[in-house]
C-alpha cells in the first residue's frame, strides 16, 4: 500500500522550491502517473521498480475536503487524522456521496483513521502532547483536542468509537519514544472489549 498526501506546511514546499499553491494538482497527476506505470506490470531485467501488473492500492490521507475528494474520486483508501468519531462519520456519509457521484462503489474504498494514544498517568499525558509537538513543531496545546488520553481501558474504548463510526482500520501512533508498553496495555484492553 502506499500512503500519500499533500501536507500543509509551506516551508517544506518552499524547501523543495514546488508550488504550495499547485500542490493538489501535482499529486492527482503524480497519482496518476503511478497508475499509469503500475499497468504495464513488473517488465523485465535483474532489478524491477514495479509492482505487479494492477498495481498496489493507494490510500490518500489528509482531513480536507478536498483530501476526501480525491480519495473518493481516485484512491483505494482514506485515511485521516485529527477528526473526532462522530465528525469521522459524517465524513465517511461524504465520501460515500462523493464516490457515487463519480460514478464509483463507495465500498472499493477502505475507511481508514489515524489515532494518537497516550495510555497512563496525566504525567504521561503532558510527554505525549510534547512527543507530538516534536514531531509537528507546533506547541503542544495544539494537539490536546486530538489525544486519546487515559487508562488503557478508556483509550481502547475511545479507540473502538472509530470502529463504530465505520473505519475498517484504526493506525494507532503510541505518543512516546518507548511505546510499548503503552501499546500492550491498549493492546490487551482492545482484545478484551472485541
Amino acid at each position: 500500500m502506499l500512503g500519500v498526501g499533500m501536507g500543509n506546511h509551506r516551508g517544506e514546499y518552499e524547501a523543495a522550491r514546488v508550488s504550495y499553491r499547485d500542490r493538489g494538482r501535482r499529486l492527482d497527476e503524480g497519482i496518476g502517473e503511478l497508475r499509469r506505470a503500475w499497468a504495464t506490470g513488473p517488465g523485465e531485467g535483474r532489478y524491477t521498480l514495479l509492482p505487479p501488473a494492477g498495481g498496489i492500492p493507494v490510500w490518500v490521507g489528509g482531513s480536507s475536503e478536498s483530501a476526501l475528494r480525491r480519495a473518493a474520486r481516485m484512491a483505494d483508501g482514506w485515511i485521516p487524522l485529527f477528526v473526532p468519531p462522530d465528525e469521522y462519520a459524517a465524513a465517511l456519509e461524504r465520501l460515500e456521496k462523493e464516490a457515487e457521484g463519480v460514478g464509483r462503489d463507495p465500498t472499493e474504498i477502505e475507511r481508514a483513521i489515524v489515532v494518537f494514544v497516550s495510555v497512563g498517568s496525566s504525567e504521561t499525558h503532558e510527554r505525549g502532547l510534547a512527543w507530538m509537538s516534536s514531531l509537528y513543531s507546533i506547541a503542544p496545546d495544539a494537539f490536546r483536542r486530538h489525544l486519546i488520553v487515559g487508562d488503557a481501558s478508556s483509550a481502547a474504548r475511545s479507540v473502538l468509537r472509530y470502529e463504530e463510526a465505520g473505519a475498517q482500520h484504526v493506525a494507532v501512533f503510541v505518543t512516546d519514544d518507548d511505546p510499548l508498553a503503552q501499546f500492550e496495555d491498549l493492546a490487551g484492553e482492545l482484545a478484551e472489549l472485541r
